[in-house]
């Protein structure tokens, strides 16, 4: 879905990860589109792991990383009341994001949930939020 609504151009031919045979036949072109763009690039390492939930900490370096916002380099912290729960890895996306004055999807919490799946409706948000760029 993320390829589809970002319009990736490439041939989505090269799959840079060890366990693209886990890849569904009908995603690997959008997973290797993704690769190409550079998107969430360093998140996924040299695996895809295509079963695994994301997690609403990747889907936020991810949207970053999709916006082309520009990280801080330097340690971040977040206003979340769950700031020591979330990965140091996705602290700088999140406070990017937050700048940018996009929701972080628990808009009726003050803590963010890093570890937790993202739902439905927080997909959909995340694809409308990247149209409306």
């Amino acid at each position: 879905m993320l390829a589809k609504t970002l319009k990736l151009e490439g041939d989505g031919a090269a799959l840079p990860f060890v366990d693209q045979t886990a890849i569904a036949p009908w995603a690997s072109r959008s997973v290797a589109q993704i690769a190409q763009a550079r998107i969430g690039e360093g998140l996924f390492g040299e695996q895809f792991l295509p079963s695994q939930k994301l997690t609403r900490a990747e889907a936020a370096v991810l949207l970053a990383s999709a916006k082309k916002l520009e990280l801080a380099t330097e340690s971040a912290s977040t206003d979340f009341t769950d700031d020591a729960d979330i990965p140091t890895w996705a602290k700088p996306a999140i406070v990017a994001l937050s700048e940018a004055g996009v929701s972080l999807f628990q808009p009726q919490s003050s803590a963010f949930g890093p570890d937790a799946s993202l739902t439905r409706g927080e997909v959909i948000t995340l694809l409308r939020t990247l149209l409306s760029t």
